[in-house]
């Protein structure tokens, strides 16, 4: 089972809805990180949106 981009054991930003823009933030680099030259940012936006 590998990463998706809302996995790796990434945690939940509390705050108000401003910090849910810092989560998404957080949620893409760890995605980058963790998937290299296989991250592409229009499929991330896309699962992360519900678009998929």
């Amino acid at each position: 089972m590998g990463c998706d981009y809302t996995g790796c054991g990434a945690g939940r930003v509390p705050g108000p809805p401003l910090a849910g823009i810092a989560e998404i933030l957080q949620l893409r680099e760890r995605a980058r990180q963790a998937l290299g030259v296989r991250f592409e940012i229009r499929a991330f936006h896309a699962q992360v949106l519900g678009e998929h």
